[in-house]
């Protein structure tokens, strides 16, 4: 009986040893874990600041902000100003109705010399290119505006583009 009971003593003192050394992994480990908790916190709140300042900055520019995704066809995001800019709700405000609101474009930089289809696809490509155009249109209230759109070609992981990040800015003046 004594040398069961000396065996289990030494049993429960290689388990408390084993108990008090994961403890401290663990420890350690929680620790680790809240130090890059910490970290991505903080990175998430630089990112949301910066994205916040440049947001700020476009719209005290006048200017609208947008990403037209290709496929599906459709504005997955179009900064607050698109109602005063064009007449139309960010709701309303769709490929589609911009198609049918332009007027006259006028082609700048190196896509000048290119027809409107033409400069659609070379930017569409798989080069994808920079491009930026004068648009006039008619508002939802039947006025006319000359509106800027100056806009990067934005590609998914295998190089495919997938949509346009923009600016729309009203130069009628």
């Amino acid at each position: 009986i004594l040398f069961l009971i000396g065996l289990t003593v030494r049993h429960n003192v290689k388990l408390e040893k084993l108990v008090k050394l994961r403890t401290a992994n663990l420890t350690l480990t929680n620790q680790s874990l809240q130090h890059e908790i910490s970290e991505r916190l903080s990175a998430e709140e630089s990112l949301e600041t910066s994205e916040r300042l440049y947001r700020n900055a476009i719209e005290v520019a006048d200017a609208v902000p947008y990403f037209r995704n290709y496929h599906p066809n459709r504005y997955d995001f179009v900064g607050d100003g698109i109602e005063a800019l064009t007449g139309y709700s960010r709701d309303e405000f769709t490929p589609e109705r911009w198609e049918s609101m332009v007027q006259e474009v006028v082609l700048i930089g190196e896509f000048a010399h290119l027809s409107l289809e033409e400069a659609i696809h070379r930017a569409r490509s798989a080069t994808g290119e920079n491009w930026r155009a004068d648009f006039l249109v008619n508002t939802r209230k039947g006025n006319k505006r000359w509106i800027a759109n100056s806009a990067v070609e934005v590609k998914d992981d295998q190089g495919q583009v997938t949509g346009s990040l923009g600016i729309m800015q009203d130069i009628t003046e």
